[in-house]
This record gives structure tokens, sequence and C-alpha cells, in this order.
């Protein structure tokens, strides 16, 4: 990966003329290095979010600035391994729940995707320790709207788990993601202030993991070369199942 070379202009300035404690910038999706482009004030102009538009982002860490007063005593959880920094933000808003938040859409940060990257590569147990966590901010936050977004990253990293399972043998795995699917199902289904549409999104998704895994590869083409990685080291596995009604 690599930044722009106005990166830090960008979110150092933006913190310091909106008096903000985080500053945010979008990111895209690569797989070759290209040049930088010039930015204009237009480009990095910049909005105040809320919180729960913050932990909806798609952006971890590495795409923002934090003021070192709205960190405290905050530190990554050793014990999630798995979009550790995503979990790192969502502490941050959690313990400083006053914090002035701005972000710009200038996409500043180059993430290069691979074949070989962590996410293609982890091993499935990891996967539980950061669902757990989303479930369990369910509600712990006092902002129903944060709360949903941690719902639906739970599903998503579900579905995730779900789809590498499509050509990984993993009894024990599968086993405990069928019990978690449950929950969040459950969840989904009576959560407040998450429209029908997007209920029945998920729940689809949760239920057709064909429909996932076509929405992935559209997202990553890379997941295409991990697929036949998959099946040329185990030629007699590869299955698509459904989940039953439930």
């Amino acid at each position: 990966d690599w930044v722009h070379r106005q990166y830090f202009d960008v979110l150092l300035s933006n913190i310091r003329e909106q008096n903000a404690q985080v500053s945010i910038c979008s990111y895209k999706m690569i797989d070759q290095v290209t040049d930088d482009t010039e930015l204009s004030s237009a480009d990095i102009a910049c909005r105040v979010i809320t919180h729960a538009q913050l932990a909806e982002k798609d952006i971890p860490s590495w795409g923002r600035l934090y003021h070192r007063d709205s960190i405290g005593n905050t530190r990554f959880d050793r014990s999630i391994t798995l979009a550790e920094d995503t979990v790192f933000n969502l502490e941050v808003i959690r313990r400083h729940p006053q914090l002035r938040l701005i972000c710009c859409d200038a996409q500043i940060y180059n993430y290069f995707t691979r074949q070989d990257s962590l996410v293609h590569t982890l091993p499935n147990k990891e996967f539980a320790p950061l669902i757990r966590y989303y479930l369990g901010c369910i509600r712990c936050f006092g902002d129903r709207d944060v709360e949903n977004v941690c719902l639906i990253r739970a599903c998503k990293t579900m579905f995730l788990w779900r789809y590498r399972t499509m050509f990984q043998k993993d009894p024990e795995g599968n086993a405990l993601l069928r019990q978690l699917l449950k929950q969040a199902r459950t969840e989904l289904r009576k959560a407040d202030g998450i429209s029908i549409k997007n209920k029945a999104f998920y729940l689809t998704l949760a239920h057709f993991p064909i429909v996932y895994r076509l929405l992935r590869i559209i997202s990553d083409p890379t997941m295409l070369g991990w697929e036949k990685q998959q099946r040329q080291k185990d030629r007699s596995f590869c299955r698509i199942f459904i989940l039953p009604p439930g």
C-alpha cells in the first residue's frame, strides 16, 4: 500500500482548520502502481460526520488521523487479528462520544489488492473473535445507529468467512459459523433503524451464499485467482451450500 504525497497535509490541515479530533479520507483499491495527481481545494473539501457515519465508512485506521487526546488509553486489542484497526476505531468513538469528526472524499490512500494478502491467507478461526466483538457491540454504544452498523459488519464478516469455507474444509469452524449466523439473523430481523430494504438484502445474502460470492468477485476480482488456488490445493472439495430458513 502507499499514500498520496499530500496525504498527511490534507488530514492534518483539516483537523486544524475544522477544530476536529479525527480526520478521515477515502481510499481506492488498485492492483498496479499509479502516479499521484495534484489535489485541488475542491478535492479535499471536508464535512462533519456523525459517529454512525464514521463507523459505517469502510476506512480502517490507516485512512484516519487522530488527535492524541482523542485516543486516551485506547489501544489495539491483541486478541483480534482480523480488522483490528476497525475495532480500534469503534473503541475510540465508544469511549469518547463527544469527538468532532470530519471527512473528505479524496482517495489519497491506495489499497493494493493481491492474491496473497492477509484476507486471503488468514486462518478461518481468526474470524470468530471479530464477529463476537461486533455482536457484543449491539447494545453497548448507547447509539442505535452505531450499533446497527456493528450488526451489519458482523453479517459481512460472516459472509466472507462462509465464502472461504466453500473452498476449504473446516467442520468445526462451520458449526460455529452456523451458530453465529443464526444469532445475527435473529438480531437483524428485530433491529430498529435498519430499513426493510437493507434487512431484505442482508437476509438474502445470509440464505444464498452464491449471491455474496458474485458480489465479492465484482468488488475484488483477485478472489478469482484465490478460488483457483484453493481448487488446485484440494480438487475433491468445493461446495456452495444454502442455509435452511431459520
